[in-house]
C-alpha cells in the first residue's frame, strides 16, 4: 500500500485492433474534456447548449468506436444537501446518457451513475475546488 491508498494496475498493452480503438478513443475524449466538461442548467439536470455542444464532440469519436461502453458518472459540490446533491447528480448523469441515446448510441453500451459529493477532486472550501467537483466523469471500456 502506497500512503495515499492501494494502486490500481489495470494496465495492459494494446493487444489488437478493437484495443487499439478503443485506446484512440480514450485519447480523443481526453483530449475534448481536458479544458471543458458537461454544463448544466443551473440547479438542473437540463445539458446547457454549451454541455449538448461538448456532448456532440463525444458521440463523434463513439461513432468511431462502436465496442466501447460509456459509464457516466456525475459529481457535486458539497453546497447544499447531502441527499439532494445525489439526487441531482444521478439525475445529471441520466440526462447525458439520454442525450447521447438521442444522439445513436446504443442504450446497452451506456449506464449513469450519481455520486452527489462523495468524491471531490479539489477542496469545497473555495469557489474554484467547488467548480472542479461539479463534474462529469466519462469512463470508457468494452
Amino acid at each position: 500500500l502506497w500512503p495515499w491508498g492501494p494502486v490500481n494496475n489495470d494496465l495492459r498493452v494494446a493487444s489488437g485492433t478493437q484495443d487499439r480503438r478503443l485506446l484512440v478513443c480514450r485519447t480523443r475524449f481526453t483530449n475534448i474534456l481536458a479544458n471543458d466538461t458537461v454544463h448544466f442548467e443551473f440547479g438542473s439536470a437540463d445539458v446547457s447548449p454549451e454541455g449538448r455542444a461538448l456532448l456532440d464532440q463525444l458521440l463523434a469519436v463513439l461513432s468511431d468506436c462502436p465496442e466501447a461502453t460509456i459509464r457516466v458518472e456525475a459529481h457535486s459540490d458539497n453546497v447544499g444537501d447531502p441527499a439532494s446533491n445525489l439526487t441531482l447528480s444521478q439525475a445529471r448523469a441520466e440526462s447525458v446518457t439520454s442525450y447521447m441515446e438521442r444522439g445513436g448510441m446504443d442504450a446497452q453500451r451506456l449506464s449513469a451513475t450519481g455520486y452527489g459529493e462523495s468524491r471531490p477532486v479539489a477542496s469545497n472550501s473555495t469557489d474554484e475546488g467547488r467548480a472542479e467537483n461539479r463534474r462529469v466523469d466519462f469512463r470508457i471500456g468494452q
